[in-house]
């Protein structure tokens, strides 16, 4: 766990990925989530995935391992919604960030934050204490002190106690090498 404090959230947020991240789909499997991906659309929709309102254009910025942008998170959030409807959490980050206004929960959950612009934080209190959220940051100086993730915890989580704990989680790939700049 880590503490700190940043003065701007947007002063050490702002920087280019070091690696590129590229995501491999095999494309005879786009069939196999729920039947809501085809490489060419059964009608003249604009959508490569239809309910996720996902274009090809987005499909290019995944399969080129480019920046997400809120469409791509919300698609994903909604995916894992469909597969797991139990879940607490998985609410679109956008609309509630703005209206802080979140479902509160006093159990488990999982929820996506923007931190602004560019920049997505996983929280999660799966496998914590109550009162204890566990931050899932590539960019760890840029939520230690985030004022915006407070408020959006704050407005997620319920316990007994007034206060509640953040605890930053390192990163590390499937080597087991600590994360340096892939971003969510």
């Amino acid at each position: 766990m880590q503490t700190g404090i940043v003065e701007s959230e947007n002063e050490l947020c702002e920087k280019e990925p070091k690696e590129e991240l590229v995501i491999s789909v095999d494309r005879k499997d786009n069939e196999s989530i729920n039947g809501t991906i085809s490489s060419s659309p059964p009608s003249p929709s604009p959508f490569w995935v239809h309910n996720l309102y996902l274009s090809p254009t987005d499909e290019l910025e995944i399969l080129n391992g480019l920046w997400l942008t809120d469409k791509h998170i919300v698609a994903a959030q909604k995916l894992l919604k469909n597969q797991h409807p139990l879940t607490n959490g998985l609410e679109d980050p956008l609309m509630l960030a703005e209206k802080l206004s979140y479902k509160s929960t006093s159990i488990s959950f999982v929820q996506i934050v923007n931190l602004g612009r560019t920049h997505w934080v996983c929280v999660s209190s799966f496998n914590c204490l109550p009162g204890i959220v566990d931050v899932y940051d590539s960019i760890p100086a840029c939520s230690l002190g985030s004022l915006s993730l407070r408020k959006q915890v704050a407005s997620i989580i319920k316990t007994i106690e007034r206060s509640f704990e953040l605890h930053l989680l390192k990163l590390k790939d499937n080597q087991g090498e600590q994360i340096v700049d892939y971003f969510l």
